[in-house]
């Protein structure tokens, strides 16, 4: 009679485990079916009543550098999940110090834990592990003391190894499409920038002209123009915004927009700067603003009127290789409400070189941390100022570039190369 109770115990130890394997089997394919996170935790959820019962469920998805804290539950109250969610940090780090592993949790156990929730309960914690990293855990509750076994411990692990793998795979599966959403909106936002920037350079009497405009990121933050205002006259504008990226390359379109608003409207430089400055100190954030230089060159009188706003100084090379920084203007647009700026004439003659650039360009950390600076652009507009303005730009960039350690632009890289000919 032993022999064969002990046979029939293992018998119909067998067949459990078989119908588990065979239900895991199950689950495995249903929730590998999606690729939708969401609902590959709701069915996860699902799929679990049917192996053990329990009172509340949650699954909380650890936060990482790619992916973001995510939470599934059943049976939860609001409180519950609101607790869950704004101890989650702490609840990730309590439980790592714990060393993540399987655990029956009886209420004693639960007294100093953040994520025991109620009163009289048992609970299983279960670690979502895969080979590198934990991506998160389980929490399974019941309101009943005791209420769950060794085996039960040891389904779920078995359990929790299917279910990692369609996470893992969900969550590859959504950055994936998260960034090539983000590239595609990436690259649209930089072509319309690029719009915004001459597609050719105009032909300016007495003026041989050349521009280049490098983006750090997909989105730069530098803007450059040459806007005809009247026959004879063009302006000359290079601006530059405190900041990277999208948020940056959005300024500096209000920056623009507002320019060339003004331009229509006034002709008197220091006019302009007045009332883009105060637009953009109504608009924007106290710790963004926007350098820029902004003149107007006069084709028969060969005169640039200019006003500088907080920019880099532009580098004039007279034809007889003495050097000037023009530097007449006033603070930086979008800081302060009230700014006064002042203008000043130049007058150019054939043979003179002149540079407008970002601090992208001038910038450019070295080896030992050294900049490429003003001197490295003045050593080589000295080198080639007999080039064309187009040769110059190439090598100013291709050297300023060059000198960065890693070999691109830490900063949006931005000049223009004016050259004064008969």
């Amino acid at each position: 009679m032993t022999i064969a109770l002990n046979h029939f115990i293992l018998s119909m130890e067998a067949r459990r485990h078989e119908e588990e394997e065979a239900r895991l089997r199950e689950i495995s394919r249903s929730i590998s079916s999606t690729l939708n996170l969401d609902e590959i935790l709701e069915d996860i959820l699902q799929h679990l009543r049917g192996l053990m019962p329990y009172d509340a469920a949650a699954i909380l998805l650890f936060a990482s550098q790619n992916q973001k804290r995510d939470m599934a539950s059943f049976g939860m109250t609001e409180d519950e999940q609101e607790h869950l969610l704004e101890q989650a940090t702490r609840i990730e780090s309590e439980w790592l110090e714990l060393g993540a592993v399987p655990r029956l949790l009886s209420q004693e156990d639960c007294e100093d834990l953040r994520y025991c929730l109620r009163t009289g309960e048992s609970q299983i914690l279960m670690p979502l592990r895969n080979a590198d990293r934990i991506l998160g855990m389980f929490i399974l509750i019941s309101d009943q003391r005791d209420a769950f076994a060794q085996a039960d411990l040891e389904l779920l692990e078995a359990f929790a190894s299917q279910a990692t793998f369609a996470i893992e795979r969900a969550q590859l599966h959504r950055s994936l499409i998260e960034k090539t959403q983000l590239e595609q909106e990436l690259r649209i936002a930089r072509e319309i920038q690029l719009r915004f920037l001459p597609r050719e350079m105009p032909q300016i009497s007495g003026l041989e002209i050349a521009a280049k405009n490098v983006a750090s990121r997909h989105v730069s933050g530098d803007y450059y123009d040459f806007i005809p205002i009247v026959k004879g006259q063009w302006g000359i504008v290079i601006g530059d915004v405190s900041s990277k990226g999208i948020s940056a390359g959005l300024i500096m379109s209000a920056f623009r927009a507002s320019l060339l608003a003004e331009i229509r409207n006034n002709f008197a430089i220091t006019t302009i700067l007045q009332k883009v400055n105060r637009l953009l100190w109504e608009t924007t954030d106290s710790n963004r603003f926007v350098t820029a230089f902004y003149g107007v060159f006069d084709e028969e009188e060969r005169v640039l009127t200019y006003s500088n706003a907080g920019h880099n100084f532009p580098i004039l090379r007279r034809a007889d290789g003495s050097f000037h920084d023009l530097q007449t203007g006033g603070l930086l647009l979008g800081a302060f409400e009230h700014v006064q700026y002042v203008e000043e004439r130049v007058h150019l003659h054939p043979g003179d070189l002149l540079v407008l650039y970002t601090d992208g360009v001038t910038e450019a950390p070295g080896p030992e941390g050294q900049e490429f600076g003003v001197n490295g652009l003045k050593t080589i507009m000295e080198r080639c100022w007999r080039s064309s303005a187009s040769e110059i730009a190439d090598l100013l960039v291709q050297q300023a570039t060059a000198y960065s350690e890693s070999g691109v632009p830490e900063d949006d890289a931005t000049l223009m190369v004016i050259k004064v000919v008969d």
